[in-house]
């Protein structure tokens, strides 16, 4: 729940902004809602008693696995965008 709270206060700091920061609080609350993805994963429907060990390890794989290779897709796309551009 604290995750969760944290992911929807950083998305609403980050509509107020723009540029870097605004992306850098767009990247944070997706880990938060991951991360709380991830513990209602683990814990509710497993019913492990090491949820949290759980989530957090799901929270990273899921993070490094699906959500960087895109961040790092965008990057490529919009340089190469903004290369042909020019």
């Amino acid at each position: 729940m604290v995750a969760f709270i944290a992911a929807i206060a950083l998305t609403a700091v980050a509509v107020l902004l723009d540029g870097t920061a605004q992306t850098v609080l767009q990247y944070l609350a997706t880990l938060g809602f991951v991360l709380a993805w991830a513990a209602t994963s683990s814990g509710i429907c497993s019913r492990s008693s090491n949820w949290l060990r759980g989530a957090c390890l799901k929270s990273l794989k899921w993070w490094f696995f699906i959500f960087v290779p895109v961040a790092v897709l965008n990057l490529v796309f919009t340089v190469v965008n903004k290369t042909s551009a020019q």
